[in-house]
């Protein structure tokens, strides 16, 4: 069954490749530990959750607040994107997040994301499921 007339009626002003990046730019930029690009893919008004039900971070300064208590800590993060799956102006990553101690202990984090973009392609709403389920040691 070819399911490209249904993709084709998605109403968005955004590419495929737009949102893509967009997602792409976000996990990268835990990669190269650039808080400054990450902030650039969010509106001010932006919403994140993460993990969903648990913490919410309304506005941009309480989202880059989150951030910074990630990263100043003695934890190396390391993200690797699985898998991008595009719907209009949302889009659903599917990526693991290896967070390791110095001595190489950690855990390995499965984290499913949803991101929703506005006309502009910035993030106004970010839901990052992951649970306990989720992580598995590194020893």
């Amino acid at each position: 069954m070819d399911i490209t007339p249904i993709l084709e009626q998605t109403q968005t002003n955004l590419t495929r490749e737009t949102v893509e990046n967009v997602v792409k730019g976000y996990i990268n930029s835990w990669c190269t530990k650039d808080p400054a690009a990450r902030k650039a893919l969010f509106r001010t008004d932006a919403i994140m959750e993460d993990p969903v039900n648990a913490m919410r971070f309304d506005g941009l300064d309480n989202i880059e607040a989150f951030w910074a208590s990630a990263e100043d800590t003695l934890l190396k993060l390391k993200p690797t994107l699985q898998k991008c799956i595009v719907c209009g102006q949302e889009a659903l990553a599917i990526f693991s997040m290896e967070m390791k101690m110095p001595d190489g202990t950690g855990t390995i984090l499965e984290v499913h994301e949803v991101f929703v973009l506005d006309d502009d392609a910035k993030i106004i709403h970010l839901r990052a499921f992951w649970d306990a389920n989720s992580a598995t040691p590194i020893s």
